[in-house]
């Protein structure tokens, strides 16, 4: 009878692999699958956590637990983003959707913080307007206020 060895996947199979993988859990995000879409991009994430396409993957799993109303593990996922890749191009939409998550869960101090960042961050960003506008609906200023002048006690 005929055995056949698995063989180790040769790099390019196996970033092929990787790859298909990550198209896979994209997909599976886009087709609004996002159960489906954390699992794939978990995969992808612990085939390659360094890879290219890492800050988008956590990207995409916090965005997917948010539509999964796991707010939580939304901002954690984002979190991740936005402290472990702060060059990536996912960060801005990674602030504006952390503060989602945050006002969700009442957290409005850590989302006006975000809200705030996407503006002075990422001003010409696609998410600056809807950040102000999230701002203007929370009654909030743009800017931070300043620092209230330190008062001395009077003997």
């Amino acid at each position: 009878d005929l055995k056949v060895q698995a063989k180790p996947l040769a790099a390019s199979t196996a970033g092929a692999s990787i790859q298909s993988v990550f198209d896979q859990a994209y997909l599976d995000y886009v087709n609004g699958n996002y159960d489906l879409a954390v699992q794939g991009f978990g995969a992808y994430l612990s085939s390659d956590p360094g890879g290219e396409k890492a800050p988008a993957a956590h990207f995409y799993v916090g965005d997917s637990y948010s539509r999964l109303g796991k707010l939580e593990e939304s901002v954690a996922a984002l979190t991740r983003v936005i402290n472990d890749y702060p060059n990536a191009p996912q960060v801005a939409s990674a602030l504006f959707k952390r503060g989602r998550a945050e006002l969700a869960m009442k957290e409005s101090d850590n989302a006006i913080a975000d809200f705030r960042a996407v503006i002075e961050r990422f001003p010409d960003s696609p998410e600056a307007e809807p950040a102000k506008e999230e701002l203007r609906k929370m009654g909030v200023s743009q800017k931070k206020p300043a620092a209230p002048a330190t008062r001395r006690r009077s003997r």
